[in-house]
């Protein structure tokens, strides 16, 4: 009886130990099972992010961004229905203190080959030899005309009311604002933008190209600028206009008085070019001139404060824009985001779990940013050889994720000029 027992005892010890050990062994190797299922489902939907991150990217590159080399390639080919008549226009420029920049600038403006046009400087309280270069001008250009803002005014928006001015003291049907930084191109200028005014159409969207004049800072507008107006030029080219430059843009002067002029707009300091456009225009009366001979030059060199205000500037205006502008202009920043940041996470999660597919993960990484890289070279070069520009090549690559995180941080951390620009 004792040996039954004790073998009866030990078996019963002997299915406990067994017990804890099965129990111990599920307890080990059930989180495993779970951490490894978690991490592939987790890799799954960063690599998902990604890749779609990356369609919607090249969407927009294929798309938009290229809008305005399939615009050039219609206007080569004779695709492109201009107007032939020639309507009187009005060339508004302000000015403050640009005395030495006027002498070598008007007449770039005061002799193009359009034949009915004129030219009206908004002195915007100049306190240089501004009054004595443009009377000696007007001497040889009788189409040259200076009015002045008073003294006094207080407005928020001293462009806004000095365009309004110009705007007032107008005779022709077409008003052309450009800027004393910004050269045409061509003495072709005033025509390559009038003959887009065809039925209908009441704004014209010229781009102003920003030369590379050499060093770091140069090459980055550069190619911030080219980028920008990549991105405006393809949004209103197909259909969803929501910003144009001062440097380079032109509108019915019904339309401006139509509406009232800068009536809603006026509490904001900045914001007379794409507000005007953001307010007033859509797909059906706007329309870009794409030719080289339509585009302005700038010719100066702003340095790195110069360029942060204008960014914060530009930033300053967007609580007034419509919410499907807003849409446009944040969709391919948010993707492109997402896409950088995933394939990042990617990238360092396939090196802590090393999945068995490990080395498909690093292929499909490489490959769809290989796939990005070659798709944003091409149309960057192809537009920068369209306005005649340098070539970008790694500086691209390196820019691409630079830009977009230097913007957010001026408009986080800079506030805008007390004083007027």
């Amino acid at each position: 009886m004792k040996n039954t027992a004790n073998l009866v005892n030990n078996f019963h010890i002997s299915a406990l130990s067994d017990e804890k050990i099965f129990v111990t062994l599920q307890n080990i190797s059930t989180p495993n099972i779970f951490n490894r299922k978690m991490s592939t489902t987790l890799l799954y939907i960063i690599l998902g992010i990604s890749v779609l991150s990356l369609s919607i990217i090249l969407i927009y590159y294929t798309i938009y961004y290229t809008a305005i080399l399939r615009a050039s390639w219609r206007e080569r080919h004779n695709k492109v229905i201009y107007n032939t008549e020639k309507p009187k226009v009005s060339v508004i420029i302000i000015t403050r203190n640009l005395d030495e920049e006027l002498e070598s600038y008007l007449p770039l403006i005061l002799e193009q080959s359009y034949p009915d046009y004129e030219v009206i400087l908004v002195n915007d309280g100049s306190w240089d030899n501004t009054e004595e270069v443009v009377r000696r001008l007007c001497e040889t250009y009788p189409h040259l005309y200076m009015t002045s803002l008073p003294k006094d005014s207080r407005i928020v928006s001293h462009r806004k009311l000095a365009i309004t001015v110009g705007a007032k003291a107008a005779k022709g049907d077409i008003l052309l604002l450009t800027e004393p930084t910004s050269r045409p191109f061509s003495p072709h200028w005033i025509d390559s933008m009038v003959r887009n005014f065809t039925t209908g159409v009441e704004f014209v969207v010229g781009n102003c190209v920003m030369l590379d004049n050499g060093g770091l800072l140069q090459h980055v507008i550069a190619y911030d600028t080219l980028i920008n107006t990549m991105r405006s030029s393809g949004f209103n080219l197909m259909g969803h206009p929501y910003t144009a430059t001062s440097r380079n843009m032109a509108y019915l002067r019904s339309t401006f008085f139509r509406n009232n002029g800068f009536a809603g707009m006026l509490h904001q300091e900045y914001g007379d070019d794409d507000l005007m456009i953001n307010c007033h225009s859509n797909n059906l009366n706007t329309k870009i001139e794409p030719t080289l001979s339509g585009h302005t030059i700038c010719v100066e060199k702003p340095t790195y404060r110069e360029w942060r205000f204008l960014k914060k500037i530009q930033f300053s205006t967007l609580g007034d824009y419509r919410l499907g502008s807003l849409f446009s202009m944040f969709t391919e920043h948010f993707f492109r985001f997402c896409y950088y940041v995933s394939t990042i996470a990617a990238f360092v999660l396939i090196l802590y779990f090393k999945p068995e597919w490990m080395m498909v993960g690093f292929e499909v990484l490489i490959g769809c940013y290989l796939l990005k890289s070659i798709v944003l070279l091409w149309t960057v070069n192809a537009t920068a050889a369209l306005y005649k520009q340098k070539k970008f090549w790694i500086s691209a690559l390196v820019l691409d994720i630079y830009l977009p995180l230097a913007t957010l941080c001026i408009n986080l951390f800079t506030r805008l000029p007390k004083k007027r620009l």
